[in-house]
């Protein structure tokens, strides 16, 4: 059940309001996340400031996809896994690599690098260790790269915990159970 209350473009504060309006442009919709934070300007506009600040990421889209996926299985998210799933699937993950992603893996040694990067992130509350750096070091990544995955696994977590406060119905095609694909 939802805990916090969507709002919708007529009812959100003004600021708010302006800012549902846009994403509704952008996107055809208001998802329902959107729709709960509306009832705070601040808290949508952190959040669609963050992921407007990933366009300027050395993270490839569908890569942040991915570690989005595996912070939200960490977190156990099941709205950003349904969210990210679709939202993997439009850029050009197949429904194999969504649950490699979910698992820490990939085919790509690179990309599993910072997976399980991003998920010693999020688990150790962003105490990493020098051997973590330095195995991303060792598959070439820059340390712009490193700091753009530390930010991808930031703002999937504010969304995780958002949608853990929140209570968020999910209105995404739902993600599959690992289980049921082990």
């Amino acid at each position: 059940m939802q805990r916090i209350q969507n709002t919708t473009i007529e009812t959100a504060p003004a600021p708010s309001s302006a800012m549902l309006i846009q994403v509704q442009q952008k996107l055809g919709l208001v998802p329902n996340l959107y729709a709960a934070l509306g009832n705070s300007p601040a808290a949508l506009q952190v959040t669609l400031q963050n992921g407007a600040a990933q366009e300027h990421s050395a993270v490839s889209p569908a890569f942040r996809e991915k570690i989005a996926l595996a912070v939200a299985e960490s977190n156990s998210c099941d709205y950003c896994l349904s969210a990210h799933t679709t939202i993997g699937k439009m850029n050009g993950l197949s429904e194999s690599e969504t649950l490699e992603a979910r698992r820490g893996l990939s085919s790509d040694p690179r990309e599993q690098a910072g997976l399980q990067f991003a998920i010693q992130i999020n688990e150790s509350r962003g105490n990493i260790s020098e051997a973590h750096l330095q195995t991303l070091r060792d598959h070439n990544y820059s340390d712009q790269e490193i700091l753009d995955v530390a930010t991808n696994v930031i703002i999937n977590i504010n969304t995780n915990y958002m949608n853990h406060i929140i209570g968020t119905v999910v209105d995404f095609p739902a993600a599959p159970s690992l289980q049921t694909t082990a």
